[in-house]
């Protein structure tokens, strides 16, 4: 990585949290700026969370890039395997998949959060969600299935942080759900590899447990932060400074309808879609997260709308707030009601001949809280380009063959993959958005 080059000092580059929906495209990335852009988060996560020297992660994210980039030229449809990274890099395999397997997430999700930073970009929310990824024919890691097709299938449920201008994933895991690797299934164990019999019962099941390991997971690197903040560590500067990195930390997540499991039918990529606000144990596990969440509900049958409009009230709504940063507006078809008891709101738009959609409120403790998290609802149902980048990221940042490795060691790929992604993505914003490219 080049020393020469600097970046510019955030008071001198306005818009970088501008709102903005262009395509991220890799034929106009600048490698160099994509590398240097994660220097200093890169500094910082290390400096929060000890473990692994920072230029040992650096020369890691950028042998990522690289094939990352590589690859997409050469238009090539596999993924990047923690082969490559180990001889590009120089780092052994044995050590990325072993010491350095449980580090490398908790750096991805303080990396992403300082790139972020250092923009700066404010971080206005923070998503769980399920997203269909490509499995190769040899794929055979947790969560992998085939459908009736013969074609092998996975959902991996990422944990995105959501700004103005970029919706980027920070963790990963994959969603056992509906698969022969879910223990609630009739199909659990049916051709699972020899490796998991040892290690099948860790694995989560339930989403309830997928969401609670995702969110433990968030909170042990919020914890750090805060440890590191009162011991006086942390490598920070003028461009990026403790209180910077704190705005990363959203205490709001959204957590929308979830496709799952192994469809049933060649045509479909999923076997059903699980509502989150309808579950007791998701509802527990948000509770217990202390955070401010936003569960989807779905779309209510007959009994149950007219249960919930039964105690619910009627309200109107003006303007929402960070209605400009969401990229959201006020729709004049939509009218809103909210049943104090049920602690849920439900949407109503006459477009869709007065559809309806509820979600549920979980930990909300003050009117402020309430409108904000309205507002994520809007952002969730107007806006689609956070879905399409995260299909973006899957495409461009896959891993490669998941054979026979533990999930720690396939997390620690994962984990590169998405500190590369916010290399790639913040530099490719940074030069949309310089001076003289508006």
């Amino acid at each position: 990585m080049s020393k020469e080059r600097s970046l510019t000092a955030p008071a001198s580059t306005p818009g970088m949290d501008e709102p903005s929906s262009a395509p991220v495209c890799l034929d106009e990335l600048d490698l160099g700026l994509a590398k240097l852009v994660l220097e200093r988060p890169i500094g910082v996560a290390v400096s929060v969370v000890p473990g692994i020297e920072a230029e040992e992660v650096r020369r890691l994210a950028a042998a990522t890039i690289d094939f990352v980039v590589e690859r997409a030229e050469r238009g090539e449809e596999g993924g990047v395997s923690v082969s490559d990274i180990a001889k590009r890099s120089g780092v052994p395999r044995a050590v990325i998949e072993g010491p350095y397997r449980l580090l490398l997430p908790r750096y991805a999700n303080l990396t992403g959060r300082a790139v972020n930073a250092q923009a700066p970009r404010k971080v206005f929310y923070e998503e769980v969600a399920s997203h269909p990824a490509r499995a190769g024919r040899r794929h055979n890691g947790v969560g992998t299935d085939k459908d009736p097709a013969g074609r092998n299938r996975l959902h991996l449920l990422c944990h995105s942080l959501g700004t103005s201008n970029c919706h980027c994933p920070v963790n990963s895991l994959p969603l056992t759900m509906g698969t022969r690797w879910d223990r609630s299934s009739p199909r659990f164990g049916q051709g699972l590899p020899k490796w998991t019999r040892r290690y099948g019962a860790r694995l989560p099941s339930t989403f309830a447990q997928h969401l609670g390991a995702l969110l433990s997971a968030d909170s042990h690197v919020r914890r750090a932060y805060v440890e590191a903040l009162l011991e006086g560590r942390g490598d920070f500067d003028d461009n990026l400074t403790a209180e910077r990195l704190r705005g990363s930390f959203s205490a709001d997540v959204v957590v929308p309808p979830v496709p799952y499991g192994r469809p049933e039918a060649p045509y479909r990529d999923h076997l059903d879609v699980f509502r989150p606000g309808r579950d007791a144990a998701t509802i527990a596990v948000a509770e217990a997260s202390g955070r401010h969440v936003v569960l989807a509900c779905g779309e209510p049958d007959v009994e149950t709308r007219i249960e919930f409009e039964a105690g619910a009230e009627r309200f109107p709504v003006g303007e929402l707030p960070s209605m400009y940063a969401l990229d959201i507006h006020k729709r004049h078809d939509v009218e809103y009601r909210w049943s104090a008891d049920r602690q849920e709101l439900g949407r109503y738009q006459a477009a869709s001949g007065v559809g309806v959609e509820i979600w549920r409120f979980v930990n909300y403790r003050a009117e402020r809280d309430f409108w904000r998290m309205i507002s994520l609802v809007e952002r969730q149902v107007q806006v689609a380009w956070p879905r399409t980048c995260t299909e973006r990221w899957e495409a461009d940042c896959r891993p490669g063959v998941l054979g026979p490795h533990l999930p720690e060691s396939c997390a620690a790929v994962r984990a590169l993959l998405a500190i590369a992604n916010f290399g790639i993505v913040d530099a490719l914003r940074r030069k949309a958005l310089a001076p003289g490219r508006r």
